[in-house]
């Protein structure tokens, strides 16, 4: 099936990307719906999406280049920035989980982002306006490419206990922290019901992977919660806490 958007030549474009399926995409970018704004940057590595909270909390979904049966992209970085629930109902114009062809471009600064999906014949253009980058050029991307000195503990676990730990969190803790010892993974809150702790054992059937360098704990905001979202898109789920205020 042939897009009316295959009519434009690539020269024209600043940026064209094409999808043979858009389930994927949609699905991680509900994983990321915890604010209103995502950053969209393109490189020729592949497209980010990245969603901030004040950074606090950041989310990136990450697709490589050789992911898109067209990646076509005319500057060395592009990166604007647009309403997330709407880049999403675009992408699931025909329903969520539905797989559709998904053709979008970008012209520059000031321009619309143009997305195109096609199902069966039936096509669903939606523009989106794009904002400032100047906007967008105080966020700092996460680096989730670690330097293994300053990595303190690795946990890689299946995400079935982790999800349903952060479903029974005791929603009037303002926290929720997080340790990590030779001998266990513990995830606690404290609010009107106590102090609640879960605990997973080094040994446990839920943990492939336990590596622990040194005894560590960091406290976030119970806003991490969110991550129940991404946890259902996963079969592994891993966690590296570094020796400084980052996980």
């Amino acid at each position: 099936m042939t897009l009316v958007l295959d009519r434009v030549a690539p020269e024209q474009t600043l940026v064209l990307l094409k999808l043979e399926n858009v389930r994927d995409l949609h699905q991680a970018l509900r994983a990321l719906a915890f604010r209103e704004n995502c950053v969209v940057d393109i490189s020729k590595n592949g497209l980010r999406i990245v969603v901030d909270d004040q950074n606090c909390v950041q989310g990136i979904a990450y697709f490589k280049s050789d992911l898109f049966t067209e990646f076509i992209l005319n500057e060395d970085v592009v990166t604007f920035r647009i309403p997330l629930p709407i880049f999403t109902g675009c992408l699931s114009a025909f329903g969520a989980g539905v797989s559709a062809v998904m053709k979008m471009t970008y012209n520059g600064f000031g321009e619309p982002l143009k997305v195109m999906v096609e199902k069966d014949g039936i096509v669903a253009r939606s523009l989106i306006k794009t904002q400032n980058p100047d906007i967008v050029n105080n966020l700092q991307i996460l680096d989730f490419d670690f330097n293994p000195a300053t990595v303190a503990a690795k946990v890689i676990m299946k995400p079935r206990m982790l999800k349903e730990t952060f479903h029974e969190l005791d929603q009037s803790s303002r926290s929720v922290s997080f340790k990590v010892d030779r001998f266990s993974l513990s995830v606690t809150t404290e609010g009107d019901l106590g102090k609640i702790k879960t605990k997973f054992p080094h040994y446990s059937e839920q943990i492939e992977r336990f590596e622990c360098k040194q005894d560590i704990e960091f406290t976030y905001r119970l806003s991490l919660k969110w991550l129940t979202t991404a946890a259902q898109l996963t079969d592994l789920l891993s966690q590296i806490y570094r020796s400084r205020a980052e996980y």
